[in-house]
């Protein structure tokens, strides 16, 4: 009985500590920065970037235990409208893009590698990622976006592409219920 005591004790004590200290950045902010499109041995392009992102918790089913530091992140405001899921702790999410986002960015890219080429230019091994960094006083928010891809020309040049965002701006947290 005595044991039985404990180990509820121990998962209370584990799972309010959790909910405190689990908490993942949830909110949205408007970031300003810049893009850069970088294509070895073509050239390079890029410019201001004014971007509307959120991050909203995933849905969580009530139990003891703390719920998961993932979310659902949302970006408009560059060459696509991006979206995937974010995982992190209370002032950094890792944000990853779901395959539809993938897709549209790939062709985006595409698009611009093309032009700044003055050619066709297919994109292969597209990885992209990215991470949200609040600060210590959850008042202002960095983020980092970046892809590389093998492009290759019409001809059959082979070369890479990378693609860079960052932004920072004002970070509205959610009110949570």
């Amino acid at each position: 009985m005595r044991n039985s005591f404990r180990l509820l004790a121990s998962i209370f004590a584990l799972a309010l500590a959790g909910s405190a200290f689990a908490e993942a950045p949830h909110g949205e902010a408007q970031l300003n920065g810049a893009e850069r499109l970088r294509v070895k041995s073509c050239g390079r392009s890029g410019g201001a970037v004014t971007l509307d992102f959120e991050i909203q918790p995933l849905a969580c089913a009530a139990s003891i235990l703390p719920c998961p530091k993932d979310g659902s992140w949302s970006l408009t405001g560059t060459p696509a409208p991006l979206s995937g899921l974010s995982r992190g702790g209370p002032r950094v999410a890792r944000l990853s893009l779901h395959d539809q986002s993938l897709g549209a960015l790939e062709a985006a890219l595409e698009a611009e590698a093309s032009e700044i080429c003055g050619e066709a230019i297919d994109l292969s091994s597209l990885h992209a990622g990215g991470a949200l960094k609040i600060s210590k006083s959850r008042e202002h928010a960095r983020l980092v976006l970046f892809a590389s891809a093998r492009a290759t020309s019409a001809n059959g040049d082979a070369s890479r592409a990378t693609y860079r965002v960052r932004a920072r701006g004002a970070w509205q947290a959610a009110l949570t219920p």
